[in-house]
């Protein structure tokens, strides 16, 4: 037993879409290491808030948690700002393009 990790075989997809589910977490929200980097990159595709390839030789180390909450908060920012731009009204008649979508540089400081 490994407390709070859960080990198993299978999917890794299915098994970070059970394991949001079991704690009730958003995986938008979560943070995700590992050694290997196809697992990095299913972490990523499910939606993980931050998916990290960590050194097998030492493990989690705080830089790599200072990463993740990084890259977190990064792709927090930038759902927001789409989401913003998405739901804005449509181009003025006679256009056919929007605007750019904004960028985290866009946002005014706070």
């Amino acid at each position: 037993d490994y407390g709070h990790a859960v080990v198993q075989p299978g999917s890794k997809s299915t098994h970070l879409k059970a394991i949001a589910a079991a704690l009730k977490v958003d995986l938008r929200r979560a943070l995700f290491f590992d050694d290997l980097p196809h697992n990095i990159r299913t972490a990523d595709a499910v939606g993980v808030g931050a998916a990290v390839q960590v050194a097998r030789s030492s493990g989690v180390t705080l830089d790599d948690v200072r990463r993740a909450l990084r890259r977190c908060r990064e792709r927090g920012q930038q759902r927001g700002l789409m989401a913003r731009w998405i739901t804005t009204a449509p181009p003025a008649s006679g256009t056919t393009k929007r605007p750019r979508p904004p960028t985290p540089q866009d946002e005014p400081s706070k």
